[in-house]
């Protein structure tokens, strides 16, 4: 076990006696007991945000006294996972917004995410890999074939097989990130293809799957905005946040106040973050 720094003993009944109420913090962002889709954001606003982006929307360094990064992203991991331990400062044990299941699973799928993220990078700007010619990159395939897998057996290989699905179960990735339902359709679409055109399962006019717009036009029925059908609040946001140098919290404040709207800090980042690759690249 790590032995900890005083300096880092001393932070710690901040740390715990702040993550409750960062706790409160988030069900009132995210209208806890008033949206029935509340757990689903939750997770997916952790997903799509660091530790320390979440301090940040929820200005915890400020409001709580924080005095550093350190600090104010550890209370927001405390947030998630609680404090159970009964021979360590048991005076503020707490349950926390996720299990600990959940929110390694999180650690995990943020793990991948990152890993996605840093090879978009790479081939952007043709780096490693992504800088090689075709030629390069078949030699090394090559090479690295006859240096790995050539020198397997069919024994080994079958186990390497068994591995690799494995790590994608855990890691919930390929088709161990669909749901049940996702799976069935998926299965029940592949039968149906054999006798239909992909393009009968497309709306001609709109160019956007029907199953797709079915689900659009519940929303709107049940009165949810559509952030991707308005895409010019999100490039609003992106010029907010990254052109002016505002605060998320401070982006949507400006966002609420200009179209008599009531949302979260964490629905607006939510809304930039899930829907910025839509958003039209700009001239140069």
């Amino acid at each position: 076990m790590t032995e900890l720094t005083p300096k880092q003993l001393k932070a710690i009944p901040l740390v715990l006696a702040t993550a409750p109420k960062i706790q409160k913090d988030l069900k009132e962002e995210l209208g806890y007991e008033k949206n029935i889709f509340f757990n689903l954001d939750l997770f997916e606003y952790r997903i799509n945000n660091s530790r320390l982006d979440i301090a940040e929307d929820l200005d915890v360094k400020s409001l709580y006294g924080l005095t550093t990064d350190d600090v104010a992203r550890t209370s927001v991991g405390r947030a998630f996972r609680g404090h159970h331990n009964e021979d360590f400062k048991p005076e503020y044990q707490f349950e926390g917004l996720f299990s600990e299941e959940m929110n390694d699973m999180i650690e995990k799928i943020r793990d991948v995410k990152s890993g996605q993220e840093g090879g978009r990078i790479s081939r952007d700007l043709g780096l490693g890999y992504h800088g090689r010619t075709a030629e390069e990159r078949a030699e090394h395939g090559r090479k690295g074939y006859a240096n790995g897998l050539a020198n397997l057996t069919s024994e080994e290989l079958s186990e390497h097989a068994r591995k690799s699905g494995r790590i994608s179960r855990d890691l919930g990735v390929g088709i161990h990130a669909q749901t049940l339902e996702e799976k069935a359709e998926l299965g029940r679409k592949g039968g149906l293809i054999g006798g239909r055109k992909v393009a009968d399962m497309i709306n001609p006019e709109t160019g956007v799957r029907y199953v797709v717009e079915a689900s659009r036009k519940a929303n709107e029925a049940r009165g949810a905005f559509s952030w991707r059908d308005n895409l010019e609040y999100v490039l609003e946001i992106g010029e907010l946040k990254y052109e002016k140098g505002l605060t998320w919290k401070e982006t949507t404040t400006v966002m609420n106040e200009k179209y008599d709207k009531d949302w979260a800090t964490a629905t607006v980042r939510m809304a930039y973050q899930s829907n910025k690759d839509l958003l039209p690249d700009e001239e140069e």
